[in-house]
């Protein structure tokens, strides 16, 4: 009788499977066998970054995880929303006060209590928006206060004191060298352009707050919008105020005592309160 192997198809058969090789798992190094072998095999570490890790890099915080500083923004949104909320035509009147010079009032103009409170929120939003671009220029430069919440309170209120001196030193150049409803006019101007500019700071001081990788050219934005603003407001003065060719000298005087020098003066003291700290 034939043997039933020998009529296997040769097609059937094959070679034997070979065993899995571990690669990567185990290491091609002998068992030790003496103590200094034993020691050196303890001490083996491992060559490659993802067996041996990364080295942890500090996370920086950033000014707007600081709950005062949330918390400040948050009231100054409410008070600007409160503020503009029975005011909708206020921006408007803004707008026509820092461009247009008239020789007496017009007599549709009706002035609100709702419009004083509206041109209040405006001015400390504008103070609150400068306080952040200054902090924010300053950490750009590693210059500014540690503590992002006092350091924005402190530029804020320096911000709000340059705003009252300048009223201030407004008011009385143009008692002097003005008649009553002109000086009225160019006080209107620059609280308008004061209120405008904390409008268009918005923005960049609150991208500047949050993303402080953009703070420098989110500073040359602002920087740019407030010399706007105060290049306007010139304008209107000098339509105001200029008379004659020898009333150019008195401008450029008013141009370097209330515009040029206190401005110096306010980045001195930015700088002079970031260096207390």
């Amino acid at each position: 009788m034939p043997d039933s192997l020998t009529n296997i198809s040769p097609d059937t058969v094959g070679n034997a499977p070979q065993p899995v090789e571990p690669w990567g798992v185990c290491r091609d190094v002998e068992a030790p066998l003496t103590a200094d072998e034993m020691s050196q095999y303890a001490s083996w570490q491992p060559s490659d970054t993802y067996a041996s890790g990364l080295i942890g890099v500090i996370r920086p915080v950033l000014p707007s995880t600081d709950s005062g500083v949330v918390a400040m923004l948050v009231m100054a949104f409410l008070l600007l929303a409160f503020g503009l909320r029975h005011s909708a035509s206020f921006i408007k009147s803004c707008w026509q006060d820092l461009l247009s010079v008239r020789k007496r009032d017009n007599a549709f103009d009706d002035h609100t209590t709702n419009e004083a409170r509206a041109l209040i929120s405006l001015i400390v939003m504008t103070c609150i928006s400068e306080g952040i671009m200054i902090y924010g220029g300053l950490s750009a430069y590693g210059m500014a206060i540690r503590d992002a919440f006092r350091g924005i309170m402190l530029y804020s209120g320096l911000c709000a004191a340059y705003f009252v001196a300048q009223l201030a030193a407004y008011g009385a150049v143009g008692y002097i060298f003005a008649t009553p409803h002109l000086s009225g006019q160019w006080l209107k101007g620059f609280t308008a352009s004061q209120a405008l500019t904390g409008l268009a700071l918005m923005a960049p001081s609150v991208v500047m707050l949050f993303n402080p990788d953009v703070a420098r050219q989110m500073l040359v934005l602002g920087i740019s919008l407030y010399v706007l603003g105060r290049i306007i407001f010139i304008c209107k003065g000098f339509r105001i105020f200029y008379h004659k060719l020898f009333s150019l000298v008195y401008f450029i005087l008013y141009l370097c005592t209330l515009e040029l020098i206190p401005l110096i003066l306010i980045v001195k003291a930015s700088m002079l309160v970031s260096s207390l700290d």
